[in-house]
């Protein structure tokens, strides 16, 4: 689809995902709609879709962890890095999926896709990791 971004970062369009950052950052409406130029209603509504495309997200994964097509890994605060992963190992064990990749794949893939959440080599804030039947991970967003 024009205008979004891949798949591999959701459905969300750069400007909804622009907003949900900005209001997670504290900004009210009215202040992301003067800094992007535009009028609050507008912020309102993009933000009201992209918050119902999250939801259905979140609906989507619980249905298919319920029918054991994935599994979620919970990652505690204050965890460290190789601990988050041996959590995503033994997780995936637990559930019967081979994960992709070994170790150093998994700290790796730990690294680049979790790096704001991650001071001194441990996890600041808990974190959620969908393990798709396939082996793959995804990060999944924290409310």
């Amino acid at each position: 689809m024009a205008g979004k971004i891949g798949t591999d970062q959701g459905f969300l369009t750069p400007r909804q995902i622009q907003i949900v950052r900005m209001r997670k950052a504290g900004l009210k409406q009215s202040e992301i709609a003067s800094r992007l130029g535009t009028t609050r209603q507008n912020i309102a509504i993009l933000e009201r879709r992209a918050l119902e495309k999250i939801e259905q997200a979140a609906i989507t994964l619980q249905m298919l962890e319920a029918e054991g097509a994935v599994c979620i890994a919970d990652i505690q605060s204050g965890t460290h890095i190789l601990d988050a992963v041996r959590v995503l190992i033994e997780k995936a064990d637990a559930d019967g999926i081979r994960l992709k990749g070994n170790m150093v794949d998994l700290v790796s893939w730990f690294k680049s896709n979790m790096e704001e959440n991650i001071i001194s080599g441990r996890v600041n804030a808990g974190a959620k990791v969908m393990i798709l039947a396939d082996g793959r991970c995804i990060k999944l967003p924290v409310r």
